[in-house]
């Protein structure tokens, strides 16, 4: 009697270790039109088979109705060991845009002796329609914050659970996840990671996709010496082994550029980035989401050149107008920015440049915005001089995007002074989404709480002069001097000399030889007005480098 009972009490522990558990959807291809299903159960389970039943009627937990709405499906992919734990995934296809749809999973032991099935939940697909808005939360580093000592690390699991709690209340249509999930990419802290990730699931089992990127702490060596990229993509069924890919949401509306800042950056990364950013300038917006930042705004970063030099300017050239980085466990927002090839000095009109970039009003520079506060946070002490600003909270970017313009807000993820701040905020649903819920701190950048973006590319804009490279590059002076803007459209240039002079005498004449105005200065920069009707005009300037002659249209 006690080895049946042994037996059974056994037959019973291995049902309960291959009940699916840490759901989490995903996309693998166009999400108008499916999700993926992803789910774990732990190694000790005998073998069991799994079938999802979904619809777009709510039948509970009650598969036989389910089975009258759609026939059940099994799984398409399993990993059978990452993270101390075997994962599933179930890709759904054919659905309908725009839609609920409701999903259980029944699990079924060897010969069909025993039968249970799992907790109901939900996702939506997304639109096909451009004109419909999307609402999507963007961070990273929800690991530990351990390197701020003890007390942070202990707090951090705290602070990213507020975290997840926020992805709840916004109910976004999905997260984009930038890296850094856990310290040491261990199995403890992994599981623990997806027990937290299910309070971003809503009070009635709605389940937010997660669009995920890697970061340098799922390649650590102490945590997976063998890993590289494959943690992500065996967790969560990425589109690409190598975790670098695009989705594209609402028939173009959006298209989402996820980024390995943990691999080789030149080469197949970079052609493919160009390739598929070519192949999409129909797209009405593009963002871009990596790990580490470009230029990080924390002093003890360094910068991430390679990125910068690959890019970039492809970032600026086909209008990708949005960027999230993480890393740095800073906030930070700058301006619309083109990329130089010198590091400081100016630009040919006058616009300082910092960092290899210069801000840009011209509706076609790149916001970036970041650097990684889910979990882990630090002092942000590194400004450049496009930063539009700087702080030191945790927090995500909520972002909303339009068909006319992109809306990007900061919102205050943990109040260590109001442990029920996230809990006193308005949950919102799929109807409210786009409202600012009662209760929530957005935090206020020099600007206001909120960051637009306008102009979505689909119009070109002629080039301007003034968005040539950094100073230094000599093939910008072919005549030893800039006039620009050229063509002007009000008479106000700025004058760049190749060689700086102690004293310049400028003079501009007309094109019948009149002189109609001086001007002298000093250095090799100098802006000037010429308040002149429309024509052709002959700058000349004189100094003891020579003469240089250019000319000037004004329309």
């Amino acid at each position: 009697m006690r080895k049946l009972l042994l037996v059974f009490a056994l037959f019973i522990g291995f049902v309960a270790s291959a009940q699916p558990k840490y759901f989490r959807t995903m996309y693998y291809g166009d999400p108008s039109q499916g999700f993926t299903i992803g789910f774990s159960e732990d190694l000790l389970s005998i073998p069991f088979s799994y079938q999802l039943y979904y619809s777009e009627i709510d039948h509970g937990t009650n598969i036989e109705d389910y089975a009258l709405d759609n026939e059940p499906v099994g799984v398409d992919r399993t990993v059978q060991l990452m993270k101390g734990m075997r994962h599933h995934f179930v890709r759904l296809k054919n659905l309908k845009p725009n839609t609920f749809y409701y999903f259980v999973v029944q699990y079924t032991g060897p010969a069909g002796h025993i039968s249970n099935v799992s907790d109901r939940f939900y996702c939506k697909t997304m639109s096909n329609n451009s004109q419909d808005p999307i609402s999507f939360v963007a961070g990273g580093d929800s690991r530990l914050n351990i390197d701020e000592g003890p007390i942070a690390t202990i707090e951090s699991i705290t602070i990213r659970k507020e975290a997840n709690k926020m992805v709840a209340k916004l109910s976004p249509d999905f997260v984009a996840f930038g890296g850094d999930f856990t310290f040491a990419n261990t199995e403890i802290e992994w599981i623990q990671w997806f027990k937290d990730w299910e309070l971003t699931y809503s009070n009635d089992g709605k389940i937010t996709p997660i669009v995920p990127a890697i970061g340098n702490h799922e390649v650590l060596p102490f945590g997976c010496p063998q890993c590289d990229n494959s943690v992500i993509h065996n967790l969560f069924d990425t589109p690409s082994k190598d975790n670098y890919y695009a989705v594209s949401f609402n028939n173009n509306l959006l298209r989402m550029y996820t980024l390995n800042t943990e691999m080789t950056i030149e080469g197949a990364q970079t052609d493919w980035l160009l390739d598929d950013l070519a192949n999409n300038r129909k797209t009405l917006w593009k963002s871009a989401q990596y790990h580490k930042p470009m230029r990080p705004h924390e002093a003890g970063k360094s910068d991430k050149n390679d990125a910068f030099e690959n890019w970039a300017i492809p970032f600026y050239n086909e209008q990708v107008r949005l960027v999230i980085e993480c890393d740095a466990h800073v906030v930070k927002t700058t301006w619309p920015l083109y990329p130089t090839l010198e590091s400081d000095g100016e630009t040919i009109c006058g616009q300082p440049v910092d960092h290899n970039f210069a801000r840009i009003d011209n509706g076609k520079g790149t916001t970036f915005v970041g650097e990684g506060t889910w979990a882990a946070l630090r002092t942000g002490d590194d400004p450049k001089l496009w930063t539009r600003d700087l702080g030191s909270i945790n927090q995500v970017k909520w972002v909303w995007v339009y068909e006319n313009e992109i809306q990007v807000r900061t919102v205050q993820t943990y109040k260590t002074n109001d442990p029920e701040y996230v809990n006193n905020v308005e949950t919102l649903n799929n109807d409210s989404r786009f409202t600012i819920p009662n209760g929530i701190a957005l935090w206020e950048d020099q600007e206001g709480p909120l960051l637009t973006i306008r102009n979505n590319g689909s119009t070109p804009i002629p080039n301007n002069p003034c968005e040539t490279v950094g100073v230094k590059n000599l093939d910008l002076f072919p005549s030893g001097m800039v006039v620009a803007p050229n063509p002007s459209q009000d008479g106000i240039v700025n004058i760049r000399l190749k060689n700086t002079a102690n004293q310049s005498k400028v003079e501009v004449y007309s094109m019948n030889g009149n002189l109609i105005k001086t001007h002298q200065f000093t250095g090799n920069f100098t802006k000037l007005n010429l308040g002149q009707s429309k024509g052709v005009y002959l700058i000349s300037v004189k100094n003891s480098n020579g003469e240089f002659l250019e000319k000037l249209i004004i329309k």
